[in-house]
């Protein structure tokens, strides 16, 4: 599961699962100046067995990052990243 957006700063930015299926661990952010190549940003979650899935990401007029994601299918969990 994947979700991306462009920044306003005209970077891109990735909320991925870095893994084979089925498996759904860890969740994963990476940014990019040129859509090709990829620079890890941060792992935001990782749990043996476990799934976080269906990512969500949107930037704040106040330049803050919202990712949204189902955790452990239990309930949706909202992290906020402030991206330099």
């Amino acid at each position: 599961m994947i979700d991306a957006i462009t920044l306003q700063d005209g970077r891109h930015l990735l909320v991925y699962n870095n893994c084979k299926a089925p498996s759904r661990s860890p969740l994963n952010v990476a940014i990019s100046k040129d859509g090709k190549t990829w620079e890890p940003l941060i792992e935001l979650e990782i749990e043996v067995g476990a799934e976080f899935s269906y990512p969500y990401v949107i930037q704040t007029a106040d330049q803050k990052i919202h990712i949204t994601y189902t955790w452990k299918r239990k309930k949706i969990k909202h992290v906020v990243l402030a991206v330099r």
